[in-house]
């Protein structure tokens, strides 16, 4: 369907027909809606926009909002008195796992939407778990000081790796598989091989860490925590090899694009800052 508009609806919200026209389907698939927003602001011409950051002005974004497929594909209520403290998605879209609060991990079943295991182990809350790139193992810190390396097949503890002295507030493994990168509380981050479980590099980072993530190619690891700063450091070596300062509170998720060009931050100063490799060139939303 296509709907030529200057975005401006003076019959109520459109959001609720739009929905209900792209619940319809045929045999060979759903309504797709196109909007074309006629606008007499100069702006440049967007043809498919993947965001509204460049859209003119609200009627258009609101436009591209109910253009888009519906946000939620799934959800689902575990108790009302469960509380987790992380979540992770595996790659292939199969399983979430879920950190809790009394020390088990839950691996749901998006299809069948119900638990397809609990992992039992850590002592204390889980704070964070994080996938492998295959979706076979899934890594989980804790509040026990400890790092557990779980076989999501098998569903068993491969290993448990000690070294922290303090809350493992971070997990992340490489995308090749080759490394596992943890931190906490204790300002370290261990880079562990995976194939051993041995650490291979030992990081004084210097304050509390809060999130972590590899770039494409395994071989720098970045971080960000309570001191604020976003910094990259050489796998191999432990070296820190740049800084980012833009946040006014502790950082707490990082996450790095596809091609390693683009980082995106969020603090506990409410702000997501996206950051360009080539120039640094930092953008607050």
């Amino acid at each position: 369907m296509i709907n030529i508009t200057d975005g401006e609806a003076t019959d109520g919200d459109p959001t609720s027909p739009a929905n209900a026209l792209k619940n319809l389907a045929s045999k060979d698939g759903g309504v797709l809606l196109f909007n074309i927003h006629v606008s007499s602001k100069g702006a440049t011409p967007v043809e498919f926009a993947d965001t509204d950051a460049t859209l003119p002005d609200e009627f258009s974004k609101l436009l591209y909002t109910i253009s888009r497929s519906g946000e939620v594909e799934k959800s689902f209520v575990l108790n009302s008195k469960t509380r987790f403290y992380s979540i992770a998605a595996d790659p292939g879209g199969k399983y979430i796992a879920l950190g809790l609060g009394k020390r088990d991990i839950i691996v749901w079943d998006v299809a069948a939407q119900s638990s397809a295991a609990c992992l039992e182990g850590h002592r204390r809350k889980v704070l964070s778990v994080a996938f492998s790139t295959d979706g076979r193992t899934l890594v989980s810190g804790s509040a026990d000081m400890s790092v557990r390396i779980w076989n999501i097949a098998n569903r068993t503890c491969d290993a448990v790796l000690h070294g922290h002295t303090n809350d493992v507030n971070a997990v992340h493994v490489s995308p090749d598989g080759k490394w596992i990168a943890s931190a906490g509380d204790d300002g370290v981050i261990f880079v562990w091989d995976a194939a051993s479980f041995k650490p291979a590099v030992k990081i004084t980072a210097g304050a509390p860490v809060h999130a972590l993530a590899f770039d494409p190619s395994g071989a720098f690891l970045i971080s960000g925590g309570a001191d604020r700063m976003i910094r990259c450091w050489d796998v191999r070596t432990g070296r820190t090899i740049g800084t980012l300062d833009g946040h006014d509170g502790a950082v707490r998720g990082i996450s790095v694009s596809k091609d390693g060009e683009k980082l995106a931050s969020c603090g506990e100063d409410g702000r997501v800052i996206c950051w360009t490799r080539a120039n640094r060139k930092a953008e607050v939303i």
